[in-house]
């Protein structure tokens, strides 16, 4: 994940943060909040509570995104971590984060730097002399 999609969910988890804080303090009516009196006042604390609690669902949505990200890149399902997500985020995230990469994400990359025998087209390692399946001879090609 870029920087940029970091610094994107931080900004949007303090403007929710800020939103709420100020739907709690104009709900209460203390004086710097409830500027507008009782009848605009009510407008204004229904917009701060809609505000906080969008951006508040989108931190959550982004934060779920990003722990299947991390999985993904460490070769894991990003569905199942996403679904892991849902239901406990801090865990998920934790989990994400301590998990080594896979050994399927290993073995595909040592895969993609196998070669195939001429012979019985099995994979072998390019350095290999003799095929390991069929006994082969390989030449080496410079």
């Amino acid at each position: 994940m870029g920087k940029s999609n970091w610094k994107l969910g931080i900004t949007v988890l303090v403007v929710s943060v800020i939103s709420l804080t100020l739907w709690f303090g104009a709900s209460s009516g203390t004086p710097p909040f409830n500027i507008l009196g009782e009848s605009g006042g009510t407008t204004v604390n229904l917009f701060l509570l809609l505000i906080g609690v969008v951006t508040y669902v989108w931190f959550w949505i982004w934060a779920i995104i990003a722990i299947g990200n991390i999985a993904q890149e460490k070769g894991y399902s990003k569905t199942g971590f996403v679904v892991f997500a849902i239901f406990l985020p801090i865990i998920a995230l934790i989990v994400a984060l301590v998990l080594q990469p896979s050994q399927a994400k290993e073995n595909a990359t040592v895969a993609a730097q196998m070669v195939k025998c001429p012979a019985c087209a099995e994979l072998i390692q390019p350095d290999a002399q003799k095929c390991k399946h069929c006994g082969e001879i390989l030449v080496q090609q410079e």
